[in-house]
């Protein structure tokens, strides 16, 4: 339906993006859009960032545990 709305609007001189493009520009919704596009991407840098953070202790937790169940296994 949004696609045929702009094949209708189009502009002789700008083609149908630039149609397209100046009615995202013009209406809520591509706000919207926007502003969601800019959390998923913080959502994504602080999760990132957190698993980098506790790499390296989820090794050490996963070395221990292996150990304790190779002391019981062979005990």
């Amino acid at each position: 339906m949004l696609i045929t709305n702009v094949l209708r609007r189009r502009s002789k001189r700008g083609g149908i993006m630039q149609a397209f493009f100046n009615r995202l520009l013009r209406e809520e919704v591509a706000q919207d859009l926007a502003e969601y596009g800019i959390a998923l991407a913080v959502i994504g840098l602080v999760a990132g960032a957190a698993a980098i953070i506790i790499a390296g202790d989820v090794g050490t937790l996963w070395s221990r545990a292996n150990s304790v169940i190779d002391n019981a296994a062979t005990s």
